[in-house]
């Protein structure tokens, strides 16, 4: 069969636009037999896909076709019109597995996109023909974009427009076209330059947000649950091919440095899309556990951007004695979120360092400090059956609290639940990220001291259920605090002397209190090996 004469017909019949539907469909009975064969006998497929003679003439068939002047015929002329340009996009999906290159050089990704962009001129948004057109599109611009991402900048205006389609139509679940549209999209995330325009476009939104987060991370994915606390028990899951595909999608954006501006955009539009895409983040940012120097620059850059801001609004709020249950929500929601991020990424040196350099350890003791002064402290009595049966709340010394307005304020006693004006979790977590920081860093140990930040540690060697654990997170920290550090292991001593530090406590984190043979007071270590 002579394939050339076969594409010259169909090159025929779509440029010069003819209104008889029977033209379409008999050159392509001679076409779709070549096709057919192209997808089941890899020879065959090979040896088109490594003729550049083909791949020239099927770039000027696309250049040739005119989909403006089809939108003045019938129905089902347009019909047979798309069907017979998504037979072309089959064929050169068929013959990229073979050959990636020559479609590349030839840049026929970039008149994939202005013709289906022009095809949307026809109208008839969301017929079958044309998700099915786009679908197949999307398979062979992943096909050539496998193995090297070639991003031509002159035509990134068509592409993010190319892009943005799923999240203008009517969009129901098609794997047809979803899978092929996020590995597309993942093959675009490798190329830098791509991302740094995408994340500049007037279509990112649609794009990351419309798409890709509400529809198919809400709809097609377990990613959502895990995100909202629903599907808890994801460990002992599988990932499925869509949400893994998707978590290499945000990590590749979260640890762009464009990423930093875009959601700093974001924050001051929308507070709820905001927080959805910043806990998207925080579920990829603290799960992957193989992140470069360079990938966590561009996540510390957003990251300890919030943290700053937040922490000194919530400063702010305290300083105020605001008891706001929205307002809380915002500085919770954004704090607890950048926390847990900063608890997973400070165990990596090059964090330590960055948290260091920017007086990260300086806020995060002031904050603890704040938390300290103004928080309650619950406890909840239990049933044997585990069900709460009364609450005990108290101040920072221990002392049971009398104002019942302020206990309303930040319980919910009939769901025996603290609500976020009393900012749960969030020593625990400071704690987690101190202890990480000083953890065989004697500079960093002294520094705690310098900032009185030891004796605030120690008064968290609590049983607190606004933050569960708080004591245990507490007592690794004072140990690092006190390992090989004898400056701070005297200044405890002394804390313990006048009884605010707790003997139980010390012994917990490996320590006694002896007198030395001049009548001092010192710590010594019980560990085994001393």
């Amino acid at each position: 069969m002579n394939e050339q004469l076969v594409l010259y017909n169909i090159k025929d019949a779509l440029g010069h636009v003819e209104p008889d539907p029977t033209i379409y469909q008999d050159r392509l009975e001679a076409f779709n037999i070549i096709v057919l064969r192209t997808a089941q006998d890899s020879m065959y497929r090979t040896q088109l896909g490594d003729d550049s003679d083909i791949w020239l003439l099927m770039k000027e068939i696309l250049s040739y076709c005119n989909f403006s002047n089809v939108k003045k015929f019938s129905q089902e002329t347009v019909y047979w019109y798309k069907r017979t340009v998504k037979a072309i996009f089959v064929f050169a999906r068929n013959l990229s597995v073979a050959n990636a290159l020559i479609p590349q050089e030839l840049l026929i990704q970039n008149t994939a996109y202005k013709v289906f962009n022009s095809s949307l001129s026809i109208g008839n948004v969301n017929d079958d023909i044309e998700i099915s057109l786009y679908s197949s599109i999307l398979s062979f611009l992943h096909n050539i974009n496998v193995n090297s991402v070639i991003f031509d900048k002159s035509t990134k205006d068509e592409l993010f427009q190319f892009l943005s389609y799923p999240s203008l139509i009517n969009y129901q679940y098609d794997e047809n076209m979803m899978f092929p549209y996020i590995l597309y999209f993942k093959d675009l995330l490798e190329n830098d330059e791509f991302l740094y325009y995408f994340l500049r476009s007037e279509q990112k939104d649609e794009i990351l947000y419309d798409f890709l987060m509400k529809k198919i991370m809400q709809d097609e994915s377990q990613l959502f649950n895990i995100m909202k606390g629903v599907d808890l028990a994801y460990e002992d899951k599988e990932l499925s091919s869509v949400d893994i595909i998707l978590f290499k999608c945000f990590s590749k954006i979260a640890a762009h440095e464009s990423f930093a501006t875009y959601l700093e955009i974001i924050e001051n539009t929308s507070f709820e899309k905001f927080l959805n895409i910043l806990k998207t983040m925080q579920l990829v940012v603290t799960n992957i556990d193989n992140w470069n120097k360079f990938e966590l620059t561009g996540i510390m850059t957003w990251t300890f951007r919030v943290f700053n801001q937040t922490a000194d609004k919530i400063i702010h709020y305290f300083e105020l004695k605001m008891e706001d249950d929205s307002e809380a929500h915002i500085l919770h929601s954004k704090m607890i979120t950048v926390l847990d991020i900063l608890s997973k990424l400070s165990q990596y040196e090059h964090v330590q360092k960055f948290v260091l350099f920017y007086k990260g350890l300086e806020k995060l003791v002031t904050l603890l400090q704040t938390f300290q002064d103004n928080l309650i402290r619950v406890n909840f009595s239990k049933t044997a059956g585990g069900n709460v049966s009364a609450v005990k709340a108290s101040n920072k010394l221990g002392e049971k609290l009398e104002s019942e307005n302020l206990i309303q304020s930040r319980i919910d006693s009939s769901k025996f639940k603290i609500k976020e004006t009393n900012f749960p979790e969030c020593k625990l977590l400071i704690i987690e990220i101190i202890a990480n920081l000083v953890h065989g860093n004697k500079e960093v140990q002294d520094k705690i001291r310098d900032l009185q930040g030891l004796g605030l540690v120690l008064s968290n060697c609590v049983i607190d259920d606004n933050d569960p654990f708080i004591k245990e997170r507490s007592i690794m920290c004072i140990k690092f605090l006190l390992e090989n550090n004898p400056e701070n292991q005297q200044y405890v001593a002394q804390l313990e002397s006048k009884r605010a530090a707790n003997d139980q406590v010390l012994q917990e984190a490996g320590y006694e209190v002896n007198i030395d043979s001049s009548g001092n007071l010192k710590l010594k270590s019980t560990s085994v090996e001393n």
